[in-house]
């Protein structure tokens, strides 16, 4: 089992970068705080329990959070319809594999919250875990702050 600090990595994006005019911003009833992005190959299986999981946090159940799964083209798997089917959840499916890190930077793109969770499928989060994150975020005023890496 891999080192779990080794498969966790939180990002706030650049706040120039999502910066646009004030006509183009729709506002949302429960903006996306956090964007968790999990990239995929060949682990259906622990991609799907992870995503399950993460679906229990009230964060996810309250909208605000959101989950991207980047496939770096795996062969079909039926966890990918029942994937699709989650309101929480972005799937977006390559035909070729492109690697890691760009399927990272894809997910960070793709990804609407303050902040962005880079999971690995594999790992075992804890009850309420993303719950924990934001909790730490909050008490730390961490909000607008220039943390890359937690």
């Amino acid at each position: 089992m891999p080192d779990p600090e080794s498969s966790l990595l939180l990002l706030q994006p650049s706040l120039e970068a999502k910066q646009l005019p004030s006509s183009l911003i729709v506002k949302q009833s429960n903006p996306i705080k956090l964007s968790v992005v999990i990239v995929n190959y060949r682990q259906w299986k622990y991609t799907e329990q992870l995503v399950r999981k993460l679906g229990q946090c009230e964060l996810v159940r309250n909208g605000h959070a959101e989950i991207i799964v980047i496939d770096n083209n795996s062969s079909y798997h039926p966890a990918i319809r029942r994937l699709r089917s989650k309101p929480y959840v972005s799937l977006r499916r390559w035909t070729k594999n492109r690697g890691f890190s760009c399927a990272v930077n894809e997910g960070c793109k793709l990804s609407s919250g303050d902040w962005v969770l880079i999971l690995n499928p594999d790992i075992t989060p804890e009850n309420n875990f993303l719950d924990n994150i934001d909790s730490y975020l909050n008490a730390n005023n961490l909000h607008q702050s220039k943390v890359g890496v937690i």
